[in-house]
């Protein structure tokens, strides 16, 4: 059975409204009536509007992703397989890159379940509602922030404006520069890698090796040897990108105790 919640804050200007999605899949029903305590403070606080959609199953879930973004998915996994798990969290990235994954993990070890994955946090489960209203101020900050943000780029004859959520990755090709976007285009441009990185967010866009940069939302799976993003697109990268990467998305998501 899956139980949906939509918790929303009335009486609000419009200006003030900064909406934003959350899914969370727990078995624990306990845990999910603290969560939502702790929700509504936060709304009251940020006064923001907020839905809120919990699973109970992951064959639901699935089901339910293909029809609501969300955010932010808070994912419990006591009293799961590895492979459901892997699963699941393998489908969610691939279908909302940009989406940040919180685990909820007790059990050190279940860590290494997840390496390959893009994990936004690891939080112990016995201290979620301690630290859940910070988590879920930092989401907001990012979700509000990140909305319209771009790279533009000039010329004496041309203009051009492309979204950064719209970039896959950057290629270098002679005295040219390629940006693949997410809906297939590629566009040229004549300016250097270097220059192109100057413009872009360091916390974002990373250099895989010296004629490449990605967009490391849209990061899906990564090995010593190669990167796959979305679409199924592979990228290879050299031992010095992978260290950038692995600082850029594990070491600033640390286990919390």
């Amino acid at each position: 059975m899956v139980k949906i919640m939509s918790i929303k804050q009335d009486n609000l200007l419009p200006a003030e409204v900064n909406s934003m999605n959350i899914g969370v899949y727990t078995k624990d029903l306990c845990f999910m009536s603290s969560v939502k305590k702790v929700i509504h403070t936060f709304m009251q606080c940020k006064y923001s509007k907020l839905d809120l959609f919990v699973w109970e199953d992951i064959k639901s879930a699935l089901f339910l992703i293909d029809e609501e973004y969300c955010d932010g998915f808070i994912i419990d996994i006591t009293n799961n397989t590895k492979e459901e798990l892997c699963g699941f969290i393998s489908k969610v990235i691939k279908q909302y890159p940009h989406t940040k994954i919180i685990v909820l993990i007790d059990d050190l070890e279940c860590i290494d379940w997840f390496l390959k994955y893009k994990i936004f946090k690891y939080m112990s489960k016995k201290n979620i509602m301690k630290e859940l209203e910070t988590i879920l101020s930092i989401l907001h900050n990012i979700v509000t922030g990140k909305r319209n943000r771009s790279l533009e780029l000039t010329s004496k004859t041309r203009y051009d404006k492309i979204y950064y959520d719209d970039i896959l990755y950057i290629n270098r090709d002679g005295k040219n520069v390629n940006i693949f976007t997410a809906d297939n285009r590629c566009v040229t441009f004549r300016m250097s890698l270097l220059q192109i990185y100057e413009k872009l967010d360091k916390k974002i866009f990373i250099y895989i090796d010296k004629g490449c940069i990605v967009n490391s939302s849209f990061v899906t799976e990564c090995t010593t040897q190669q990167l796959q993003l979305i679409n199924d697109i592979k990228l290879p990268v050299s031992r010095d990108g992978i260290k950038r990467l692995s600082r850029l998305l594990y070491l600033e998501a640390p286990l919390s105790n």
